[in-house]
C-alpha cells in the first residue's frame, strides 16, 4: 500500500477516536473540571469579539502567555461559534495530524515496518487522546513539534535547496514561539543547524542561508513585537513573560508579573523548619497558606525526605526525571522544594505501556537511527536533550504533561529499535534451527 495512502488511513482512525473521546467529554461536561482552559477560552473570547488578531487586553494576566493558542482558539469560536465542542473539534484535528507527521518523518528516517508501528502507536497513543478535549496548548505544541522536524528532514533531503519551504518553516517555527516561549530557545540551534548542516540541501550558500534564516525570523516576529512595543512602552517579546530576560539586556527596571507567586519558595505547600517535628507527629495537617498536609506526605517524610529549598543541581536533576521518566517510584517532593506529588498506580501503568515502552525501546533505537540516517538521528536526539535542558534549567513548574511535545519522537526511536530487536532474536531463532 502506497505510503501517502496508510498516512491518511492512520490519519482517520486517529480522528474518529480522538472525535468520539471529544463528543463523548463534551456531553460529560468535562469543562466543569477546566482551570487553565476557561482563562485560554476567554481571551479567545475577546479576541474574536474583537475581531482583529493584534487584540488588546484589559488585564495584566492576559499578556503573560503567547498569542499563538489565542490566535487557534479565537479563529475557532468566529468559525463554530461560542462553545467548547468547537475547540475540542480543531484539537481533534490537531491531535489526528501528529499521528500523521509520525508516521511520515518515520518512514523518512527509518523503514516501513517501525513507521507503521510508529503510527499505529501514535493513532492509539493515550496522552494525546487525553488532551484532545481542552482548550490548552499542549497537543498544539506537539502538533509543532513533529511538523517541525519533518519540515527540517525535507528540506535537508531536497538536493536543491527550496526556499518557499525554507521561508514556510521559518513561518511556522515564529508561530510556535508565539505559541509558547520555549520553542524560542530553539533559534540559535536552528541558526547552527542550517550553517554547520552538510546535507543535500545545505551544501553550497549556507551563511547566506543561515543569515537569511535570522532575518526572516526578525520580519516575522515584528508585528506582534510592535503591537506589545505599543501597548507596553517598551520592547517585550511574545510575551511579558519574557521581561526576565530582555528587561535586564535593555536596562529596564523590572515590574511584579501576575502568577509570581507561582514560584515562590515560601507559597502556599511552604513547610517551616521548626514545623517538620510536628508534621512527622501528625499534630500539623495543613501549612501556613491552608494546604493540606496529606497522610501521603507525611508517611513520605517518615521515611527521611523532608521538604527543603532545592541547590540548582538538586531542581535541574528532579526537573529532568520529571519530564522524562516512565513511571514514578512513591511521592516526592517538587517545583519549588516544597510541592508534594505522587503518581497514582493507574496513572504509572498507563504511563509506561503507553510511553515508558517507547522510551526504553528508543535507546537502541537511537543506536541504528544513527546508521541508517545521521540527519533523523541529529534532529531528533538533538531536540529531545535541548527540550529537556531548557526545563531544567529554566521552568520551575515543569510537570509530565510538558514531555506531550517529545513523546512523537520517542514513539518514531522507540518503534524503530522495537522492530530492529525483533529482527534481531528472529534471526537469532533461525539460525538456532539450522
Amino acid at each position: 500500500m502506497p505510503q501517502n495512502k496508510i498516512a491518511l488511513i492512520l490519519f482517520i482512525v486517529g480522528l474518529v477516536i480522538r472525535m468520539s473521546y471529544a463528543i463523548y467529554a463534551y456531553k460529560d461536561d468535562i469543562s466543569e473540571s477546566f482551570k487553565d482552559d476557561r482563562y485560554y477560552f476567554h481571551m479567545a473570547k475577546q479576541m474574536s469579539e474583537q475581531g482583529t488578531l493584534f487584540y488588546t487586553t484589559d488585564q495584566p494576566e492576559y499578556d503573560i502567555v503567547g498569542p499563538g493558542l489565542v490566535w487557534i482558539n479565537g479563529l475557532t469560536i468566529t468559525i463554530l461559534g461560542e462553545n467548547w465542542l468547537g475547540i475540542f473539534i480543531i484539537s481533534a484535528i490537531a491531535s489526528g495530524l501528529i499521528t500523521l507527521l509520525t508516521y511520515k518523518v518515520a518512514c523518512l528516517i527509518a523503514n516501513k515496518e517501525s513507521a507503521l508501528l510508529a503510527g499505529i502507536w501514535s493513532c492509539f497513543y493515550l496522552f494525546y487522546i487525553m488532551f484532545t478535549p481542552t482548550a490548552g496548548k499542549d497537543i498544539w505544541m506537539a502538533l509543532l513539534m513533529i511538523l517541525l522536524v519533518y519540515l527540517l528532514i525535507i528540506l535537508s533531503h531536497k538536493v536543491k535547496f527550496n526556499y518557499f519551504l525554507f521561508i514556510l518553516f521559518t513561518l511556522i517555527f515564529v508561530f510556535s514561539f508565539h505559541l509558547d516561549e520555549r520553542f524560542f530557545m530553539f533559534s540559535p540551534f536552528v541558526f547552527l543547524y542550517f550553517l554547520y548542516s552538510d546535507t543535500n540541501g545545505f551544501k553550497q550558500f549556507r551563511f547566506f542561508k543561515s543569515i537569511l534564516f535570522v532575518l526572516l525570523l526578525i520580519l516575522f516576529m515584528l508585528p506582534w513585537g510592535i503591537r506589545n512595543f505599543n501597548k507596553h512602552n517598551k520592547v517585550v517579546l511574545i510575551s511579558t513573560r519574557t521581561e526576565r530576560l530582555t528587561d535586564k539586556i535593555l536596562g529596564y527596571k523590572s515590574r511584579e508579573l501576575p502568577f509570581d507567586y507561582l514560584t515562590d519558595l515560601k507559597g502556599k505547600n511552604y513547610i517551616h523548619d521548626y514545623q517538620i517535628d510536628s508534621v512527622l507527629k501528625g499534630s500539623i495537617k495543613f501549612t501556613d497558606a491552608g494546604t493540606e498536609i496529606t497522610e501521603t506526605q507525611r508517611q513520605t517524610m517518615l521515611k527521611g525526605e523532608l521538604p527543603h529549598e532545592f541547590t540548582f543541581t538538586e531542581a535541574a536533576w528532579k526537573r529532568t526525571k520529571i519530564l522524562l521518566r516512565p513511571f514514578q517510584i512513591g511521592g516526592e517532593f517538587q517545583k519549588t522544594g516544597y510541592f508534594y506529588y505522587k503518581k497514582s498506580f493507574k496513572h504509572n501503568l498507563v504511563s509506561f505501556l503507553f510511553y515508558g515502552i517507547m522510551f526504553l525501546f528508543a535507546i537502541p533505537g537511537f543506536y541504528w537511527l544513527y546508521n541508517k540516517s545521521r540527519t533523523g538521528f541529529l534532529l531528533l536526539l538533538s531536540t529531545i536533550l535541548i527540550y529537556t535542558t531548557i526545563h531544567a534549567l529554566f521552568v520551575p513548574w515543569t510537570t509530565w504533561r510538558y514531555r506531550l511535545p517529545l513523546d512523537s519522537l520517542f514513539i518514531i526511536a522507540g518503534s524503530f529499535g522495537l522492530i530492529m530487536v525483533l529482527n534481531k532474536i528472529k534471526t537469532i531463532v533461525k539460525r538456532s534451527h539450522l
